[in-house]
């Protein structure tokens, strides 16, 4: 009997054990898509590339790059062109700018490269003290900031200049960066525990960490909204949330924060955010895909009043990393595995009253 019994006990574990794991798992799941949206209209994928790290429009065209390369896509036939030819040197896109001379600023970890988009010629820059880049960045004033491993390095049409912790920087990691409307520059840190946000305005710096109340301190995301509030994603893995900053007279402060949990984020770590020109917000996770308000006034209301959309209504990838608006209101959203393009009618879709 007893021989009889613990193969029968050991099935009987093992069963417990995957009923348990898939209850852990689906209720994960099934929760993120509680107001899930019906498959849509309106909705394309293109591939390649998969991996996408940046976008950027010049006139009729968008250039894209990650691991895959950088390519040129025709927003209007949502077909690719071709890829570029890099350098061997390119590795691991990480960011693209569009200048006045019509150059495409290219960042990646092997340094930084430009490509004439007339002349069809590549240049090397060697002007970084670490070449492993993060991010690029074009301000209000063409200014051109580089965020790397080892601080930031600017360029203003003329000559280049650093910005590290020697300056004021919380860490020399800076992995986003965003002006606000009062031309104040946010620095976003990816270096838990000591990361967090590092605010300069008028040479005096403001900072931000899990101290004065963030989730956490690994920053992904930092943006703007139409009414002035500066909107921060941060996480790692299945920790994070959104930070809602507003103005305090002189100084920026914490408003809220929103989690998953609380306040029905389709994921618990922000990867990207963005809002349309209908004033829509879009908030993109790293394993969850997108969570998505009608007004990003409206993130506090209910759960209710939120869409989500994931790979099960054609979103290209779960992680969504870049979004941007065309000139004729689709959404572009880049991901880990490929492209979404939302035109404006599978938009209005997701709020059929909008």
């Amino acid at each position: 009997m007893k021989n009889i019994l613990k193969p029968r006990q050991a099935l009987f574990l093992l069963i417990c054990f995957v009923v348990i794991a898939l209850a852990i798992i689906g209720g994960r799941y099934f929760t993120t898509l509680e107001n899930k949206v019906a498959d849509i209209e309106g909705l394309r994928t293109i591939r390649p590339p998969r991996d996408v790290n940046a976008m950027v429009m010049h006139e009729d065209r968008l250039w894209v790059g990650g691991r895959d390369g950088v390519f040129e896509i025709d927003m209007d036939t949502n077909t690719v062109i071709r890829e570029l030819n890099l350098p061997k040197n390119v590795d691991l896109v990480k960011g693209l700018v569009v200048d006045e001379n019509q150059k495409l600023w290219i960042g990646h970890f092997g340094g930084l490269t430009l490509y004439d988009l007339k002349k069809d010629t590549f240049e090397d820059l060697d002007v970084l003290q670490d070449k492993r880049v993060n991010c690029l960045y074009q301000d209000a004033e063409g200014n051109i900031f580089v965020g790397t491993w080892g601080g930031v390095t600017k360029y203003d049409g003329f000559e280049y200049s650093r910005i590290t912790a020697g300056d004021g920087l919380l860490h020399d990691m800076v992995n986003v960066i965003c002006q606000d409307d009062g031309g104040g520059l946010w620095f976003g840190h990816y270096v838990a525990p000591s990361g967090g946000i590092s605010y300069l305005l008028n040479n005096k710096w403001q900072y931000f960490s899990t101290n004065e109340g963030m989730p956490h301190n690994n920053v992904t995301s930092i943006y703007q909204d139409q009414k002035g509030d500066v909107w921060v994603g941060v996480g790692l893995f299945y920790e994070g949330g959104l930070v809602k900053f507003e103005k305090d007279v002189l100084e920026w402060r914490i408003k809220d924060v929103y989690t998953k949990g609380e306040d029905g984020l389709s994921g618990e770590k922000i990867r990207s955010l963005y809002e349309m020109k209908d004033g829509s917000f879009w908030i993109g996770s790293e394993y969850d895909g997108m969570t998505i308000v009608k007004d990003v006034q409206e993130i506090i209301e209910p759960k209710l009043k939120r869409r989500y959309l994931t790979e099960e209504q054609g979103l290209a990838g779960y992680e969504v990393k870049v979004m941007l608006e065309d000139k004729n209101h689709n959404l572009w959203l880049g991901t880990q595995n490929g492209i979404t393009v939302l035109e404006v009618k599978a938009i209005r879709n997701l709020f059929p009253t909008r």
